[in-house]
């Protein structure tokens, strides 16, 4: 057996010339891919939830504080794989997210659904 050094002086001498090849994808596991590729579409389609909560339009929170809160109505649901809702939204109207979730305009901020204080009229307040 030759030491390290030896090992690693042999292998800047030796000329390795691997050719390239084309295969099925189902034969591909372990082996290196020669060219890179691209994707013929983007995904996600646009902005998406990283997490669970409340899609909401940030300039509703201008007037809002602690003395002063304020209730937002639900109006839907979207989950991941669904489409972004496609509805006129009113002012303090929010949208329920679940990770994944396309986020549809005017919505522009994600309030984390463990911030959030529910009351029985499918509305949400702000904490």
């Amino acid at each position: 057996m030759i030491n390290y050094l030896q090992a690693k002086k042999n292998l800047k001498k030796a000329k390795i010339k691997i050719a390239n090849e084309e295969i099925l994808i189902k034969n591909s596991l372990n082996r290196v891919v020669s060219n890179d590729v691209f994707s013929p579409s983007a995904h996600p389609l646009g902005d998406n939830a990283a997490f669970d909560g409340f899609a909401i339009n940030s300039s509703d929170t201008k007037i809002i504080h602690k003395k002063k809160p304020k209730h937002f109505k639900i109006i839907g649901s979207i989950a991941a794989g669904n489409k972004p809702l496609k509805k006129k939204i009113k002012k303090f109207e929010t949208i329920e997210i679940m990770t994944g979730g396309i986020i549809s305009k005017p919505f522009n901020t994600i309030v984390p659904i463990e911030k959030i204080n529910f009351n029985q009229k499918k509305k949400i307040q702000n904490q």
